[in-house]
């Protein structure tokens, strides 16, 4: 199935970036692993009163969320992730929020769609 996708520019450098709409199932897990595992090492530290360092899940949640988003940069498909890491932490950054927000818009749209409200009957 073809996914829809949009075109936004980067606020500093001018490139635009074509990104995928939404994830698949697949492409959300593994964007969401390390995050997830972070999450969970975190627990087993603050039961051994150990201290917790979560800035590499989130770097590397950064990564993937490219990785599965970004189509194309100024219409070149090839080494997105090499591209995007020698960016600007401005213009970096930029895609990467836009990426999640419109994961989380997505997913927003969907539970509201399925979301039916009935009118009261008249009593």
């Amino acid at each position: 199935m073809d996914r829809k996708t949009t075109k936004i520019k980067t606020p500093i450098s001018g490139q635009e970036v074509e990104i995928n709409e939404w994830l698949t199932g697949a492409e959300a897990e593994y964007v969401d692993q390390p995050v997830a595992e972070a999450f969970a090492e975190a627990r087993m530290k603050i039961l051994m009163d150990k201290p917790v360092d979560m800035k590499n899940s989130s770097a590397v949640d950064n990564r993937r969320t490219i990785e599965k988003f970004v189509v194309s940069i100024d219409g070149t498909k090839e080494n997105i992730l090499d591209r995007t890491s020698s960016w600007n932490e401005v213009d970096y950054m930029f895609v990467v929020n836009q990426c999640n927000a419109i994961r989380e818009d997505f997913k927003k749209k969907a539970v509201m769609s399925t979301v039916s409200i009935s009118p009261k009957s008249a009593s």
